[in-house]
């Protein structure tokens, strides 16, 4: 048995374990930094370059050994995703994709709870109808609009979708936005997702052969969490600039109007 793998008699089959770990590792480190980022001032902090650094390192190597030919069992199966252009061409879009869907998920609550009064309860519950957006809207485009226009097109309406519901957030996000204003606004901003979902899947998968279709699912997949990962914390950032630039600016009007307070 090659050295680094466990061989499943059962399925007469290798699991790449050294593969497994690397990636594992290599993405928990690249978490960790990313989410202590922002609280420990980045490269100014010790634990964030190690935990980089072990993340570049990590990720090279698993790049390595999962690129290599005589790998049996590769994780994310670079070199099918080197054959297929479309499949290439589309992780970035699948990566920007994810971001939204994470960046969503996060920005939503923080507005709810911090700067409306929502309760938990009802914090959630605009989650739900959140999340129902993507679902409606997954299930009129599979229907409608993908086999007529295809996934690149779908993915470019979904993203004039979002961005028209970002414009409207810009006008209607403040403390005393009704809730009926809220609740559609919410939904559409899920519904918006659907189709970039889609169409981000199909672009990615839709001319791969049924034998390599599971290998290059898993590696969409992976890049869509991936981009979950920096969306949520490119949103962290922004957030914290944002509150930066407020208080700044407070400070200064205080002290224009009056500089012993």
């Amino acid at each position: 048995m090659p050295w680094g793998y466990l061989y499943l008699r059962s399925e007469k089959s290798y699991v790449d374990l050294l593969g497994a770990g690397l990636l594992i590792a290599g993405l928990s480190s690249l978490q960790i930094a990313l989410s202590r980022g922002e609280r420990d001032e980045w490269l100014d902090s010790r634990f964030i370059v190690i935990t980089l650094s072990v993340a570049l390192f990590c990720f090279i190597v698993f790049l390595w050994w999962d690129w290599r030919p005589e790998n049996p069992a590769p994780v994310l199966h670079l070199r099918i995703i080197w054959k297929y252009l479309p499949l290439r061409a589309s992780l970035m879009v699948v990566m920007v994709v994810g971001a939204f869907l994470g960046a969503g998920l996060f920005v939503l609550p923080q507005y709810l709870r911090h700067v409306q009064d929502y309760s938990a309860t009802q914090t959630g519950g605009f989650v739900s109808v959140y999340t129902a957006g993507p679902g409606v809207g997954l299930v009129v485009f599979l229907r409608h609009f993908v086999p007529r226009f295809g996934g690149t097109k779908a993915v470019i309406f979904g993203a004039l979708l979002m961005l028209v519901c970002c414009v409207n957030f810009v006008y209607i996000w403040t403390p005393t936005t009704p809730t009926l204003v809220l609740l559609p606004s919410v939904f559409f901003q899920g519904f918006a997702l659907g189709p970039m979902v889609l169409g981000a899947a199909v672009m990615s998968t839709g001319q791969a052969s049924i034998y390599e279709l599971n290998d290059i699912s898993n590696s969409f997949f992976f890049v869509r969490q991936l981009g979950n990962t920096f969306g949520v914390t490119a949103a962290t950032v922004l957030f914290d600039y944002r509150t930066t630039l407020h208080s700044s600016r407070l400070e200064d009007v205080a002290n224009r109007l009056d500089p012993t307070l």
